[in-house]
């Protein structure tokens, strides 16, 4: 987000995400515009497109719907409906995406164009939770957490470990992927298989680019392959003892952080509904921005696939082709 100039603020998703596609620009900002009706039913825009990737926000606009926003997020039962939403919106990107690419090895061209206009309506409506990137009430967290806790420093430690996602991050879990499937070879299973089984489930993911304009080097079977050796000839049960350790402590720590924050609230049936607020905003925010990635990872590659098999050129296909299949 760029800083107030005549009145705006920008959005300029052209300088934050330089090698994106014309479809991942789009993506973002028709879900950043969006996000007041997604998130809360606000069915006031927040900003305008100026043009693909850029958006443009007046301050006051800004200003309202953020106080209305941050105002829900302190109501448990709002924050545990959003969380029920964001997870049917992934189950159901997933959904499309697994019969996507289902249909598209049986060559149904009809029916793959059906689940990725299926999956880019979902996709719309999760993305819109990619404001939790900036838009998180975290200091008024961190002034509540600081009356109770007694520091700043107590509080930010509270608030950091608050954000400890339920389940592994889309990279460790990815990672913890790799190690597992090493260790199914160096035990014997079938190389060939693991490694395109490898390839399909963490290739559009391993990897610091975007697989939308061209596919990730751990998409490819023989990739995946020699890094399954490599990381086979190491200590795979070794790097999973670690990580499952850490994990349990990070766990750990944000549980007793958590209870430590009630306790401090006891007495107080106001700031206990906060904290309460606050714990289930922190792990909402955490959990479906994890999943959020993953899953824009592998509809950008089921896309650039698609895009492949159809002739057309990834780098410009647009949200509205999508939802169309491609007859624009």
């Amino acid at each position: 987000m760029e800083p107030v100039w005549r009145g705006l603020l920008t959005c300029d998703y052209e300088h934050a995400r330089p090698q994106a596609t014309r479809l991942e620009w789009d993506i973002y900002t028709a879900s950043l515009t969006a996000w007041p009706d997604t998130l809360m039913g606000e069915c006031a825009p927040y900003g305008r497109l100026r043009r693909p990737g850029i958006v443009d926000i007046p301050e006051p606009d800004h200003h309202r719907l953020l106080a209305r926003w941050h105002e829900l997020l302190g109501d448990p039962g709002y924050v545990t409906d959003l969380a029920r939403r964001t997870d049917n919106w992934a189950a159901g990107l997933s959904l499309a995406l697994d019969n996507a690419n289902r249909n598209r090895r049986r060559a149904d061209g009809t029916v793959v164009c059906g689940a990725l206009a299926d999956a880019t309506r979902h996709l719309l409506a999760l993305n819109a939770t990619h404001i939790v990137n900036w838009l998180l009430p975290e200091q008024p967290w961190e002034d509540l957490l600081t009356g109770l806790l007694g520091t700043p420093a107590q509080a930010r430690a509270c608030l950091f470990a608050l954000m400890t996602p339920t389940d592994p991050g889309h990279l460790l879990d990815t990672h913890a992927h790799v190690l597992t499937t090493a260790r199914r070879l160096r035990d014997g299973a079938d190389a060939h298989q693991l490694a395109a089984t490898l390839a399909a489930t963490a290739g559009p993911i391993y990897g610091a680019a975007s697989p939308g304009r061209t596919p990730l080097p751990l998409e490819d079977p023989d990739n995946a392959a020699a890094l399954l050796r490599r990381t086979a000839a190491g200590h795979p049960d070794t790097e999973m003892t670690v990580i499952a350790e850490a994990r349990n402590a990070a766990s750990a720590r944000r549980d007793a952080w958590q209870a430590a924050a009630i306790l401090a609230a006891a007495g107080n049936p106001h700031a206990v509904r906060a904290v309460r607020a606050v714990a289930l905003a922190c792990r909402w925010a955490v959990n479906c921005e994890e999943r959020r990635k993953e899953l824009r990872h592998h509809y950008l590659a089921a896309v650039r696939r698609w895009c492949t098999r159809t002739g057309r050129d990834p780098a410009r296909i647009t949200v509205h082709d999508m939802l169309t299949g491609g007859t624009s």
